[in-house]
This record gives C-alpha cells, sequence and structure tokens, in this order.
C-alpha cells in the first residue's frame, strides 16, 4: 500500500470517527409545535490537498477530479426544533466516444440520514444529523459501455438539511470535472 492511500484512508477514518463524536454531542429535544428557524447546515468536501467547506451562504467550488475518491460529510443542526434529515445529491455526467459515436450517461447520487423515530410536534429528535457520500473517480473512469472509452466527466452536489416544519437549508454547491 503506497504512503498516500495510507494517508487518504487515515483521513476518512479520521473523518467517521469525528462524524461519530460529533453525533454523541447532538441533544435530544421535543419537537416544538412551531419553529421559524431553519437548520444550520454544512457540507466539507475531501479527497483534496486542502478541505472544501460549504454552507448556505458560501459561494459555489467548482475543481478539477482528483484522481482518487472524495468524501463530502454533511451535518445538519437545528437546537430549538430538531433536525428531521440531512440529505447529500446530487449528479455526475459521464461523456464516452466510440469512433465518432458518443455515448452521455447521468448518475444520481443520495445520501441522507432521516430520523427513524420522530415524526412531529411532541416527538423526541436529534439536534445533530450527518451524512455521507463516496464518489470513486476510478469507477467512473472506467464505468464506459463495452466498446466505448471515457472522454470526460463532471458533477455537482449540495446537502440540504431539514427540520419537522418545513424549514431547510441548502448549502452551496460542490461541482468537479474530468480531465
Amino acid at each position: 500500500m503506497s504512503k498516500n492511500k495510507f494517508h487518504i484512508g487515515s483521513r476518512i477514518t479520521l473523518l467517521y470517527i469525528l462524524a461519530m463524536a460529533l453525533s454523541a454531542c447532538s441533544d435530544e429535544i421535543t419537537v416544538p409545535d412551531a419553529d421559524s428557524t431553519v437548520p444550520i447546515t454544512s457540507m466539507s468536501v475531501f479527497g483534496y490537498s486542502d478541505t472544501i467547506v460549504l454552507t448556505s451562504s458560501s459561494t459555489p467550488v467548482s475543481r478539477t477530479a482528483p484522481n482518487r475518491n472524495i468524501t463530502i460529510l454533511a451535518s445538519a443542526r437545528d437546537d430549538d426544533g430538531g433536525v428531521k434529515n440531512i440529505i447529500i445529491s446530487g449528479e455526475v455526467t459521464r461523456y464516452c466516444v466510440s469512433g465518432d459515436l458518443g455515448s452521455t450517461q447521468y448518475l444520481s447520487y443520495l445520501s441522507q440520514n432521516p430520523d427513524p423515530s420522530a415524526s412531529g410536534p411532541g416527538d423526541t429528535a436529534q439536534s445533530l444529523r450527518l451524512t455521507s457520500l463516496e464518489i470513486n473517480i476510478d469507477n467512473l473512469i472506467s464505468g464506459c459501455p463495452s466498446g466505448f472509452s471515457f472522454s470526460g466527466m463532471s458533477g455537482s452536489f449540495a446537502a440540504t438539511g431539514k427540520n419537522f416544519h418545513g424549514g431547510a437549508d441548502t448549502t452551496a454547491s460542490f461541482s468537479f470535472s474530468y480531465p
């Protein structure tokens, strides 16, 4: 195993340990009858030399995809109303060619962590919810139909946190292209 791969694997393991620690910091609250605030949602993107952190007030970020996986970790926190769900959603468009023929494939991604026990006012809910998503660049490069060669891809992702009264907060988008 190369040193670089170990480092990336260690970073991802550390992320999951951090996510578990943050989950332990979540308070159980009683969902109120009304909640005029929205959850605070953030999305962190790993796989680059720096960590990209996005919120609803961020400017969208676009990068060239790294030659390895991209890991996205999203969190939503709502201390006065509870978090009903945290969602990472996005799409990758893959382009493949065979001579003069082209093939475009649209691949949808979704990762969510809904509260399984709370449905509304009076129920007990968590104030913090997390979810993650892994984008495997190698699988996307090698996934063209038989007889076609990979020629490029692009993708875009965002995270949305929702509370129990319809309040939602969506991060700015992260997009990538390759090559």
